[in-house]
């Protein structure tokens, strides 16, 4: 009988075995030798690719400056709790979105690109402060906490010209810390779900990849002179 377990176990993980293998052996295969074989990027590709992605971003922008809607689907829908997870969500794509037009210097030469561009940085001041947690077991709301404070920094070191504003967006980014701090799972760092004990601090396991974003963000935050608990980047 134990045997026939046993057998049964083996059966119902080969599967993900075989994909976890097939993965490592495409990431090993690819050597440094076949990566330099390939063909660069014709000459302008790039900054072309780049182009089309402002020009998405421009003509996507929702009428109240921010990005994303639940309106379009992939196909594979997921959980989430309204309005909570979608607001979490727009956050997250708004933030973004800022931090891609910021990047690109889109705005210094393309008057539509600066509206765009105005318009979500004055959505993500008016409302990113008030993102939370949708239900007791999803927390998407870290996405935009962390990505919130990437944009925001992405503000803060483009704006030369008004100290007013340089001190709000700074205290923008600290409130967004506090979120963070507020939201970390009780083992340290940070999920999106709680299906454990749905307790006020998150009883859920951290993500590597929601870690990776929130630590990257505080990081940046570092840098520009905001003060960043040590304990919350420790654990």
């Amino acid at each position: 009988m134990k045997i026939q377990n046993t057998i049964k176990k083996m059966r119902s993980i080969t599967p993900t075995l075989l994909s976890v293998l097939f993965f490592c052996i495409d990431g090993f295969a690819d050597t440094g030798i076949q990566k330099a074989s390939r063909e660069p990027p014709a000459k302008g590709a790039i900054e072309s690719s780049i182009r089309k992605g402002i020009d998405f971003l421009v003509s996507d922008q929702n009428k109240n400056g921010s990005w994303g809607s639940a309106r379009n689907t992939k196909g594979l829908n997921i959980y989430a709790p309204v309005p909570g997870a979608h607001d979490a969500f727009r956050a997250a794509i708004t933030a973004m979105c800022v931090t891609a037009l910021i990047e690109t210097d889109a705005a210094k030469n393309d008057i539509d690109a600066k509206k765009a561009l105005d318009k979500g940085e004055s959505w993500l001041l008016e409302n990113l402060g008030s993102i939370r947690r949708a239900n007791h077991d999803a927390i998407y709301n870290v996405w935009g906490h962390a990505y919130g404070i990437s944009a925001l920094v992405a503000m803060h070191k483009k704006e030369i010209s008004s100290p007013d504003r340089k001190s709000k967006i700074e205290d923008a980014i600290k409130h967004q810390i506090k979120m963070l701090k507020k939201y970390e799972s009780v083992d340290g760092g940070w999920g999106y779900y709680d299906f454990r004990y749905q307790t006020k601090q998150p009883s859920s396991s951290s993500i590597s990849f929601t870690n990776s974003t929130a630590l990257v963000a505080l990081k940046s935050a570092e840098e520009i002179g905001i003060e960043v608990p040590e304990r919350l980047t420790k654990r």
